[in-house]
């Protein structure tokens, strides 16, 4: 009688087993696909993000130095330029629309390109709208692009990236004609 019981808790067992592997496999085959909004927050950490440098820009018989400060808020950027001893060059709004710059003693001005704007306005040579990406050491997903041994190539710049740390750039060269923009990454947040 106990060899029938045992076999009876064995059978029993062995059910219960394999409707719990059964439920599990069902349940498996119920995950439903990533939310939209938990895709909008992988983007979120590459369209949010601060940047502090020093760039060296040498365009003809031109060279000047800036601290850089970019703040990158979506699609939004605010960047600011101070020259030597930390004394403010120029403050820039670039949003989707419009480009913002403010300089000081001279005032603010606007228009829908915010590059033309700064070369316009101080004579600084910076293709903002593509160094949203270059900084980040991606090229612009609107252009077409070429690799390069040391980076890529687009829009008739040259970018090469020289140093990269826990794979963000900390050193990069922006080479177009007789501009160069070389920027030394101080930290990235």
């Amino acid at each position: 009688m106990t060899a029938v019981n045992n076999q009876s808790q064995l059978q029993c067992l062995r059910r219960l087993t394999l409707f719990a592997l059964m439920s599990l496999v069902i349940a498996g085959c119920a995950v439903s696909p990533p939310d939209q909004h938990d895709s909008e927050q992988i983007k979120d950490s590459e369209a949010n993000w601060r940047l502090l440098s020093r760039v060296g820009i040498r365009h003809g018989d031109t060279a000047e130095t800036f601290s850089l400060t970019w703040q990158q808020q979506d699609d939004t950027s605010d960047i600011r330029l101070n020259g030597t001893l930390g004394v403010s060059v120029a403050n820039i709004r670039v949003t989707p629309d419009i480009a913002f710059i403010d300089i000081p003693r001279r005032g603010s001005f606007q228009a829908e390109n915010a590059s033309q704007l700064l070369l316009e306005h101080t004579g600084v040579v910076m293709p903002l709208e593509l160094l949203t990406f270059w900084v980040r050491g991606k090229p612009s997903p609107l252009l077409p692009w070429q690799n390069t041994v040391s980076g890529f190539e687009q829009s008739g710049w040259q970018i090469k990236i020289d140093k990269v740390v826990d794979d963000l750039p900390m050193k990069l060269v922006f080479l177009k004609g007789d501009t160069s923009i070389k920027m030394a990454v101080r930290s990235w947040q």
